[in-house]
Parts: C-alpha cells; structure tokens; sequence
C-alpha cells in the first residue's frame, strides 16, 4: 500500500508540474547504486547515485543530495544516513581533501577552495538529463559541515533547490549572518 500511495503521489507531483513523459537513460535498476565522475574546472569529482526500490525508468522522481560532515566520504554518508530507503533518488557527493587532511565542503575555513557549488548544479544538471527528476523537487541536505554547505547551497543557488534540511550545522563567518 506504501508504494502504490508513493507512486501516486509521484504521478501527481508530474500532472501538476507540466513536465513532459520521460524515459532514463543507462541501465538503471531498483534499489541500486552508481558511481559517477565529472569535471569542474579541470577537476575530477565523483557521486553517487541511488535509485529507490519502486523505481521505474518512466516515472518521475524527487531527488535529494546529501552532504556529510567533516572527514566524511560520500560511501560512508550513503550507508550511515539511512536515505536510500526514501522514495526518491539520492545523491550523494564526494567532499574534496580539505586543508586539515580530511574531507570538507566549500564555506568551512579548513576546505581545499574547491567549487562545491558549481560540482552541486553540475549533478543536477547531469542526472536531470540522465533520469526523470522533478524539478520542482530537488531537496539538499546536510549534516556538520554538510549542513553548513547545504545552508550556503539555499543562498548560491535557490534556483535549482526546493528547500534545505540541515542537522547540527557548522556554519562559518560571512555566512553565518
């Protein structure tokens, strides 16, 4: 009853959204996970990519980016925040080296510089292509660091992001006001 209620409730998320039928690409299955690298600016980065268990290639979905605190990797956030068993697809980025050594998000004081946001718009844009994502329904989310990031992302780039959910967020001077 959870997936049929799910499937509706996506179905009518697209009958109100004007978007047009749509069909993803690649071979992608239920309740699965992928990897995928990108450039920005002459950087390779890389995410992951999971599609829910109800998934079907032509219906639309929401999608959700998560960001992990500090030394955290984008496999550790995919197995320790529990957001593969949403009915959506998740994302989840990989953090660059900082310069402490550990993995961080653009906006803390110990990140590499690296352009987080331009590797986030750059995700959606590539999985917009690649699945049917609603959007109207692209959600971030964060935790430390990541809130932190998610925090700044609602700032950098609204246009691209419904809303933002961040737990114990560390947030850094200018942003911070």
């Amino acid at each position: 009853l959870q997936t049929q209620n799910n499937t509706l409730k996506r179905k009518l998320a697209v009958a109100t959204s004007d978007q047009p039928t749509c069909r993803a690409t690649d071979s992608w299955k239920k309740d699965s996970t992928q990897e995928f690298t990108t450039q920005i600016d002459g950087m390779k980065r890389s995410y992951l990519v999971h599609t829910p268990a109800d998934f079907d290639k032509t219906e639309y979905y929401s999608l959700v980016i998560h960001y992990g605190g500090k030394g955290i990797s984008a496999h550790v956030s995919e197995t320790g925040f529990g957001l593969n068993t949403l009915p959506a697809i998740v994302a989840y980025p990989q953090p660059t080296i900082g310069k402490d050594g550990a993995y961080s998000w653009q906006g803390a004081p110990y990140s590499s510089g690296a352009d987080d946001t331009a590797f986030t718009s750059k995700i959606i844009d590539e999985l917009q292509a690649k699945l049917c994502i609603n959007r109207t329904k692209v959600y971030v989310t964060g935790f430390s660091n990541g809130g932190g990031f998610a925090a700044l992302l609602s700032c950098q780039i609204p246009e691209k992001i419904a809303a933002v959910a961040v737990v114990a967020a560390a947030i850094y001077k200018p942003y911070d006001t």
